[in-house]
């Protein structure tokens, strides 16, 4: 319900439904970091930052929580903070980039033979 009054346009709607889910099931990462990310873009910058910490600890392979983190942590004028988690965040995007290639396979000019025929 809160992702669909979001896609409305109404954020403080959407901050109360995805509070009700988090009360009901504060081990749901994907709303403690939907939750976050509204609060950060409605500027209650400490009610994000809980919640994206919430979220981070319960999916930490989730790479936009840790994202959505350094922001907040960014706007809570904790800088040391941001930077770590944007370094988190950057590790695992290049990961990800690297087993994306790794499954694609290497390109025509990277095997010998097929860059150099006409």
């Amino acid at each position: 319900m809160g992702v669909i009054q979001k896609m409305e346009g109404d954020v403080s709607g959407a901050i109360q439904s995805l509070s009700k889910s988090v009360t009901g099931n504060p081990k749901n990462a994907d709303a403690q970091g939907a939750l976050g990310a509204l609060c950060l873009q409605a500027g209650d910058v400490t009610r994000a930052v809980r919640a994206l910490e919430q979220a981070v600890l319960l999916a930490p392979e989730e790479a936009q929580n840790h994202y959505q983190l350094a922001l907040a942590y960014s706007r809570s004028r904790a800088p040391d903070k941001a930077k770590a988690q944007l370094e988190i965040y950057r590790q695992m995007k290049a990961k990800e980039a690297k087993e994306a290639k790794d499954l694609k396979g290497p390109s025509t000019s990277e095997v010998p033979g097929l860059a150099s025929r006409p």
